[in-house]
């Protein structure tokens, strides 16, 4: 009979005592507690950080270790092990460590652990990497499985679940395979931080390998909830999902829809304007505001999906992780479906269940997606969203919500490499401009009359590169660094070459201004090209010139078909999560609205987003979330936070803040429903991100939190500035 674990000591977010105690009672070993100077010699600090002992933040002993990372690329604090004697940590594999963040920002902290020289391309080896987001004044005790990554199964979980032997430490996700015998340097540091930061760092510990398997046997219920732990509204018997229906269907009645709304979710008691049938974008009075189509003003408050049948989760090769899975006769085995295409997880392809889905069926019946739509809108429009966005709608069928579609190309074009999120479209392959009309002809078109259609997003975070507001060089220009190591056939590498001969006059120009040493012209395009270690003034501004040209191409092809495709609908951008100043010009240029997917804060930093108010379009946030551990899943997603009252609050927080600004005219949650326990088949992402749990029950402090948001959201945001 497997144990059940309080839910109080599952959480990745509790108290420092806990974990304290516990490592008492494991074999470990204590690598660094910073009790005196002399440990400090034995810290590298690197590109700007800097190190000195405190009595704040301490979780062993009497003292801890304040560091402070620099603004750059990457401060980092380094240990090596001597030369002629790595350290042998395979009997405790397992590096944990406590983090105090005393800043108001998230912070993300990186561990890295070398057993030899890393190698990085074209395969990651003698290095292992991990990552975790700090929330503001928050202490997180963590650990990383440097082991792991010898080992050949992928869980196929973004986030694990909790090691009962040391309840209150968190997993970091780790990638690459080291040695844990052969460790020659261990480094903790923060990527290109926008500013100063500040983290108290202590009691650096090995402990004993993490016995994953045990800890994730008999891992789900029935209901696709976390089997080990208790916590308020888990659900037991399937009697409790039809009572909370009839419950919360009387909850409904007694809060209604907004009473300020007019049917497409607009501002009825704001002011009449112009009534075109179709969303527009305005800008009144210095703020910018969607306007639906009876005239009035309209602030897309919303939410990715609703959507089902995206939930699965692989079961191939995991099948000891289930307490049960349906028999061959149980009316619930058509949720149990085949799956390929895996981006990453533990198999390329096999089976895979719907939890959710499931769950629908016993708390409506076989026939559940009529009703399940009805419940949702219903809830919607309590809550107070009046939208929905995202690649999968299930809704947007009723059409009874305005939505805002995310489209792609078809796949025909040339690709670019471009490392981030992976290859980016050629837009100078005459190709692309045939796959996008594809795309437009088949998704757009027959959505132009439809009313509730505010518009379209081409993409989702695509690889443009780094550099809003401060990025290194090379992850600035990496993607025209990459352009010029294509082959001759190349599109892109064709137009930046030409490019380059009219800005120079012969070969020993442009060699003298990048300081490079190229036969020629042709031979520059026929081989690839290898960057120099620092770019040259010259060579950042040709590559800036590049970058702008791209993506003023780019934007133009899209922004050409789309409107020739669906004249009456809005171009809404490309959902940025990286971007550089070329990029996102472009986009203002050609865009009804700019989008951006912002994550790991609660409030738009004026350092790094004030030049949203000089693009001259209005913006809209696709996706943001926060996440908790407390109702019992793994993961918080890109913003965690330590509780569902947490959640609420950064919620309040951010969507206020996003009112508050004059060029916002809109958010959208990522997303409807929390990610399954077990992780989805995609790339095995298992946050709890939803307003509803995997047994479509809400999240009442989320919900609540939201409300109160929504109540305000046209007179607070017509009060912006």
């Amino acid at each position: 009979m497997t144990r059940l674990i309080p839910i109080a000591i599952v959480l990745a977010f509790v108290q420092a005592a806990a974990v304290a105690q516990q490592s008492s009672e494991q074999p470990g070993r204590l690598l660094w507690s910073f009790e005196s100077p002399a440990e400090l010699a034995a810290i590298v600090p690197l590109d700007g950080a800097s190190v000195r002992l405190t009595t704040e933040g301490v979780t062993q002993g009497k003292q801890a270790l304040s560091a402070r990372y620099e603004k750059g690329t990457w401060p980092s604090l380094k240990w090596f092990a001597p030369a002629d004697h790595p350290w042998d940590w395979s009997q405790t594999p397992t590096l944990a460590f406590d983090v105090y963040n005393p800043g108001d920002r998230y912070v993300d902290v990186h561990v890295r652990a070398d057993d030899g020289t890393a190698v990085f391309a074209p395969k990651m080896a003698h290095v292992r990497f991990g990552a975790i987001s700090a929330p503001p004044h928050f202490e997180g005790h963590y650990f990383i499985d440097l082991s792991a990554g010898a080992v050949p199964v992928d869980p196929g979980m973004k986030s694990r679940p909790p090691w009962s032997a040391h309840p209150g430490l968190t997993e970091m996700p780790g990638i690459g395979s080291i040695v844990p015998a052969h460790i020659v340097s261990f480094e903790l540091f923060v990527q290109a931080p926008q500013s100063p930061v500040t983290l108290i760092l202590d009691n650096i510990r090995l402990l004993p390998p993490v016995p994953f398997a045990e800890r994730s046997e008999k891992l789900v219920d029935r209901f696709g909830q976390f089997a080990n732990a208790e916590w308020p509204g888990k659900v037991h018997r399937e009697s409790e999902l039809r009572q909370s229906l009839e419950s919360e269907r009387h909850s409904l009645n007694l809060t209604s829809s907004l009473q300020d709304r007019d049917e497409y979710g607009g501002w009825a008691k704001g002011p009449q304007l112009r009534a075109t049938g179709n969303f527009t974008t305005l800008n009144r009075d210095g703020r910018w505001w969607f306007v639906d189509p009876l005239g009035h003003l309209f602030w897309a408050i919303g939410v990715d999906g609703p959507a089902i049948n995206i939930n699965e989760t692989v079961v191939t090769g995991r099948e000891a992780m289930f307490e049960w899975l349906p028999g061959a006769d149980d009316p619930l085995v058509r949720h149990l479906v085949p799956i390929g295409r895996i981006f990453e997880g533990p198999v390329k392809s096999g089976r895979a269940f719907d939890f959710y889905c499931a769950n629908l069926q016993r708390k409506f019946g076989p026939d559940y997606v009529k009703p399940w739509s009805d419940e949702t809108l219903a809830r919607m429009k309590s809550w107070g969203l009046n939208s929905m966005s995202g690649w999968r709608m299930d809704l947007a069928a009723t059409n009874a919500i305005p939505f805002m579609q995310t489209l792609a190309p078809a796949d025909g074009h040339i690709k670019i490499p471009a490392g981030g999120w992976g290859p980016i479209d050629d837009p100078w392959d005459p190709q692309f401009a045939v796959d996008v009309w594809r795309t437009c002809q088949e998704r757009a078109t027959p959505q132009d009359k439809n009313p509730m259609c505010i518009g379209f997003m081409m993409n989702n975070e695509m690889s443009w590169g780094g550099g809003c507001p401060d990025a290194s060089a090379t992850d600035h220009f990496r993607l025209a660094m990459s352009v010029l190591s294509l082959r001759a056939d190349s599109p892109a590498k064709q137009y930046f070459i030409s490019a380059l001969r009219l800005e120079y006059t012969d070969i020993g120009g442009f060699n003298a201004a990048w300081g490079v040493n190229v036969s020629d012209w042709q031979g520059l395009l026929n081989n690839p090209f290898t960057a120099p270690a620092v770019l040259s003034s010259a060579a950042q501004a040709d590559s800036g010139a590049f970058l702008a040209a791209h993506s003023r191409q780019w934007f133009r092809v899209v922004h050409d078909e789309l409107k020739n495709a669906a004249p009456h609908k809005l171009f809404l951008g490309c959902r940025f999560s990286e971007f550089t100043p070329e990029a996102v010009a472009a986009a203002a240029e050609y865009c009804d609205a700019v989008s951006f997917n912002i994550y790991h804060t609660t409030a738009l930093d004026p350092e790094r987003w004030g030049f949203l108010k000089r693009l001259g379009k209005p913006v809209i946030v696709t996706e943001w979330h926060f996440g908790a551990t407390d109702r019992g899943m793994f993961g918080g997603g890109m913003g965690p936070v330590t509780s569902q009252a947490a959640r609420a609050s950064s919620y309040r927080e951010f969507a206020g803040n996003l009112l508050d600004n004059p060029v916002v005219i809109g958010e959208q949650w990522y997303q409807y429903t929390d990610q399954p326990l077990t992780g989805r088949t995609w790339d095995g992402e298992n946050y709890n991100i939803g307003f509803v749990t995997v047994t479509d029950e809400v999240y009442p402090e989320l919900v609540s939190a939201a409300r109160t948001v929504h109540l305000t959201a046209y007179t607070r945001h017509s009060a912006s500035h």
